[in-house]
C-alpha cells in the first residue's frame, strides 16, 4: 500500500508571495511518520523556548 503526506506553508495575512507544497509518496508509511513527528516535535520546543 502506498502512502501521501501533503503539507503546505503560506503566510496568510502577511502579504507573502510564496505558497509551498510538499507531496511524499511513499510505502513506507512509519519512516516518514516518524520523521514528521520528531521534526513537529523538535519546532514547537524551539518555538515555545523563542518566547
Amino acid at each position: 500500500m502506498e502512502f501521501a503526506f501533503l503539507d503546505e506553508s503560506e503566510d496568510l495575512g502577511k502579504s507573502s508571495k510564496y505558497l509551498v507544497l510538499t507531496l511524499i509518496c511513499t510505502r513506507k508509511s512509519k519512516e516518514i511518520t516518524k520523521i514528521i513527528r520528531k521534526t513537529k516535535k523538535k519546532l514547537l520546543d524551539n518555538n515555545k523556548s523563542a518566547k
